[in-house]
């Protein structure tokens, strides 16, 4: 199994973009492993980028689609500076809490 993903453009393991190089022929990262333990950590993955996804949509929702320091138009093609995400995190906790 890789510590840092492989080469490959659609590797499941690597997280953030792909720099340099990279090749189609397919992740092996985890062809090692017995085909239903493969398949567990393949679903537990997708969901997780499923999860991601989800509370991406709900922090352009809270923000109307902008970001909440820089006022950017459209937070989905603007990512968040660090203390844009800092201060809307602490205001979701802040939320949470008061419930």
């Amino acid at each position: 199994m890789c510590d840092q993903g492989c080469s490959d453009g659609n590797c499941i393991l690597r997280i953030g973009p792909m720099v340099g190089q990279h090749t189609n022929a397919g992740c092996h990262c985890l062809a090692r492993l017995p085909v239903p333990l493969r398949i567990a950590i393949e679903r537990k993955i997708q969901a997780q980028y499923r999860e991601i996804e989800q509370l991406r949509a709900d922090l352009v929702k809270r923000t109307d689609g902008h970001c909440p320091e820089c006022g950017g138009k459209n937070w989905m093609g603007h990512q968040l500076c660090d203390k844009c995400a800092w201060e809307s995190l602490k205001r979701y906790e802040a939320e949470l809490e008061a419930k």
